[in-house]
């Protein structure tokens, strides 16, 4: 929820709230506030607080003393009441939520956006290490920033692994396949 939060905040999101969940700053009259997503993250606070408090009171009770049952009370019930409240609105929220597609198309061909995904790719299904995977990443995006700022847009698309990349990959493979 913070994710999706925080990316509101930019001057052009590329996840959008349907009309009508939003509410107009008073700041800011062009601005639209997602209240439903603030909502929702206030009402996580409350969740996370409250059964906090249910585990601090069973925590700190000697035995033989206080009966930790009385943390179920009614008053700690709310806790369990919350967070039924907190995933009705979760799900609001996300049968709210729209993609712009330019705007995501735009934020997919920044190169950063993709950079950690590709190496944790790297890492799950060529069983590279995540530190030689960034490094191939960085390498990338190095050489693709000059290009892009004066070449205009570019479509996104899948590279090639390297050849060094798929040896590695398939040694590691035999490495893995041997010591089962």
């Amino acid at each position: 929820m913070q994710d999706v939060h925080t990316q509101y905040h930019q001057t052009r999101p590329w996840l959008l709230l349907a009309s009508g969940k939003t509410y107009t700053s008073s700041a800011m009259p062009q601005k639209a506030n997602p209240g439903i997503i603030q909502n929702t993250r206030a009402k996580a606070s409350d969740v996370v607080a409250s059964a906090q408090a249910s585990l601090w009171r069973a925590h700190n009770v000697t035995p033989g003393m206080i009966d930790y049952k009385n943390t179920w009370s009614p008053g700690s019930a709310k806790t369990f009441v919350q967070r039924v409240e907190m995933l009705q609105q979760l799900a609001d929220v996300l049968d709210s939520l729209r993609i712009d597609p330019a705007r995501a198309l735009d934020e997919l061909e920044s190169e950063w956006t993709t950079s950690m995904e590709l190496a944790e790719t790297l890492q799950r299904t060529h069983a590279i290490p995540f530190r030689s995977g960034w490094a191939t990443t960085l390498r990338r995006t190095w050489w693709c920033m000059p290009r892009s700022a004066t070449s205009g847009p570019r479509t996104f698309r899948t590279p090639k692994p390297c050849a060094s990349t798929a040896k590695r990959a398939k040694n590691t493979t035999q490495r893995t396949s041997a010591c089962r």
